[in-house]
């Protein structure tokens, strides 16, 4: 199967997570980490679709007025039973999971991912794009990427 124009976008989104009580729907840069996921999977020229995968209605509601199909998904269900089920609506596709609470890693990374996939996706049938981040994060003077039992300075 050719990878070119052959990829569907998945992005799993919820309207609270342990971050912020507006979840993937929170503020960023003028619109909100969805709507830049979005965007970013839309300039991805091997993407030929994109799904918002999610069990709130929230979300569906902001995806219909953006135009963006949607999965339903169960609150309840574990990662592995989602991704299965994902994987048995998509067969004849390849799979890109896009994850909203990664802004930084953008188009271009995106892309050279897809392009070293491209080399190696007889071995696998899908790609989760992650990004380690080394950096110490703090939100609301409190630590959000590691344990930190005081309060920031700045």
């Amino acid at each position: 199967m050719k990878l070119k124009k052959n990829i569907i976008a998945i992005i799993p989104a919820l309207d609270k997570n342990r971050y912020s009580n507006y979840g993937d729907l929170h503020p960023w840069g003028g619109s909100t980490l969805l709507e830049w996921k979005i965007s970013q999977a839309n300039k991805v020229k091997e993407i030929k679709d994109i799904y918002v995968a999610t069990p709130n209605n929230s979300i569906k509601k902001e995806c219909k007025r953006l135009g963006i199909k949607t999965f339903s998904r169960n609150k309840n269900e574990s990662l592995s039973e989602f991704h299965f089920k994902i994987s048995k609506s998509f067969k004849d596709n390849y799979l890109l999971f896009l994850n909203p609470t990664s802004p930084f890693l953008s188009t271009k990374i995106i892309e050279q991912v897809i392009n070293i996939y491209d080399k190696v996706k007889n071995n696998y049938d899908s790609i989760c794009t992650v990004q380690k981040k080394k950096d110490y994060f703090f939100y609301k003077k409190k630590s959000v990427n590691f344990n930190f039992s005081k309060q920031s300075t700045s």
